[in-house]
C-alpha cells in the first residue's frame, strides 16, 4: 500500500512538471515570464493619457529668455546691487490665464513640460507686469503681448525679477491730487520732461557741460517742487521703487546707447508730448538717470539706500553744486518751440 501510494505521488509530480514546462511555471524558456509580463505592462502604459499642454504662450521663446536671463544674471554676478539677480520669472497670458515659469511653485500649479514650467493661474491670481506671491514663490511677472518683441518681454522679466528679489514697486505721483500753488498740469509734465532731458545730455557729457546740464536738471525739479511740494516726498519714493529697477535694466544691453534707446528716451518723449500719469513715466527714468549719474561720481550710495532717499540732492551734493537757476530765468518749453 505504502509503494502504491509513493508511485502515485511521484507520477503526479513528474506530470505536473511536465504540464508546466521546463521552468515550472508553465514556460518553455525562462525569459518567456518576463517577456509576456513586459508586454502586459506595455499595453497598460500606452493607454495612459500624457501630459500636453497646448499654450499660447511659444514654450521655445520662454525657455530662450529664461535661459538668457539666468546667463545674465550669471555675468553680473551680485555685483549690480550686492546680491544674485536669480529670481523666479513666469510669463503670463491674461486671456487664457496660462503661465510658464522658469521654476517650480510651491502648490503644484505649475508643472514641468518642454523644459519650463507650465499650468493654469488661479482665479485670484492678478495678471500683470509686476512681482506677486502665486503658489507660494514671489516671482517677477511678465504680461504675454504676441505683439511686443522678445527684447521687451526680456527686459520686463529682469525688471520685475529686480522687484521679486529687492522689492521697492511704488504708484507714481498723482498730480491732479496734490496740493500747493496753482500750475498747469501740462506744465508738470513739461518739466518732468525737461529734467531728464538735461539729466540725459549730463549722462552723455563729460566736465563743464555735465556740470551745467544737471544743475539745469535739478533746477526744474526745484520749481516744480516749490509749485507743488507734496511732490517732493513721492517723487523720491518713486525713484526708488521703479527708477532703480529701471536702472537695473541696463544690464540687459551691452551698449548703455541702446539702454537710452529703449527705457530712457521713450518715456522723456511721452512726458513732452504731454500724456497723463507721466509721474510713473518719470519715476521709471528720473531715477534710472539720477542712479547712472551717481555712479559716474564714485560715490557709495547704494550701500544705505532707502525709500526716502532724495537722489537729486545726493547728486548735487556729490558733484558740489551749490547754486541753481533762479526760476524765474526757466523757461518751460517742448522740444522745438
Amino acid at each position: 500500500m505504502k509503494r502504491m501510494a509513493f508511485i502515485s505521488v511521484f507520477v503526479f509530480i513528474v506530470l505536473l512538471m511536465v504540464g508546466c514546462g521546463e521552468n515550472g511555471y508553465g514556460y518553455e524558456h525562462e525569459g518567456d515570464y518576463h517577456h509576456h509580463y513586459e508586454e502586459d505592462y506595455e499595453y497598460e502604459y500606452e493607454h495612459e493619457e500624457e501630459f500636453v499642454f497646448e499654450s499660447v504662450i511659444p514654450l521655445d521663446m520662454a525657455l530662450r529668455l529664461f535661459t538668457e536671463l539666468e546667463e545674465i544674471w550669471d555675468r553680473d554676478g551680485g555685483a549690480l546691487w550686492g546680491v544674485p539677480l536669480h529670481a523666479p520669472v513666469m510669463i503670463a497670458c491674461r486671456t487664457t490665464r496660462q503661465a510658464v515659469g522658469n521654476q517650480p511653485d510651491l502648490h503644484g500649479i505649475l508643472t514641468p513640460y518642454g523644459g519650463v514650467y507650465v499650468g493654469e493661474l488661479p482665479p485670484g491670481a492678478h495678471i500683470s507686469n509686476t512681482a506677486l506671491w502665486i503658489g507660494g514663490i514671489y516671482w517677477g511677472m511678465a504680461i504675454w503681448d504676441d505683439a511686443q518683441s522678445d527684447l521687451d518681454t526680456l527686459v520686463t522679466l529682469n525688471h520685475e525679477a529686480y522687484h521679486a528679489i529687492l522689492g521697492g514697486g511704488f504708484a507714481g505721483p498723482d498730480i491732479e491730487v496734490l496740493g500747493g500753488n496753482w500750475v498747469l498740469v501740462e506744465d508738470i509734465n513739461i518739466s518732468w520732461a525737461l529734467e531728464m532731458d538735461a539729466l540725459l545730455s549730463a549722462l552723455r557729457s563729460t566736465g563743464d557741460a555735465r556740470l551745467e546740464y544737471v544743475t539745469r536738471g535739478l533746477s526744474y525739479r526745484a520749481w516744480r517742487r516749490y509749485q507743488r511740494p507734496p511732490l517732493t516726498p513721492r517723487e523720491n519714493s518713486v525713484h526708488y521703487g521703479e527708477g532703480l529697477a529701471q536702472y537695473s535694466d541696463h544690464i540687459v544691453f551691452e551698449d548703455l546707447e541702446d539702454f537710452i534707446a529703449h527705457r530712457i528716451v521713450p518715456w522723456i518723449d511721452h512726458a513732452l508730448e504731454g500724456e497723463h500719469g507721466n509721474g510713473i513715466n518719470y519715476g521709471y527714468a528720473g531715477g534710472a538717470l539720477y542712479a547712472l549719474l551717481l555712479n559716474e561720481t564714485g560715490i557709495d550710495w547704494k550701500t544705505d539706500r532707502h525709500r526716502g532717499m532724495d537722489f537729486g540732492d545726493l547728486l548735487k551734493n556729490a558733484m558740489g553744486i551749490t547754486e541753481l537757476i533762479p526760476f524765474d530765468l526757466l523757461v518751460l518749453e517742448r522740444r522745438g518751440e
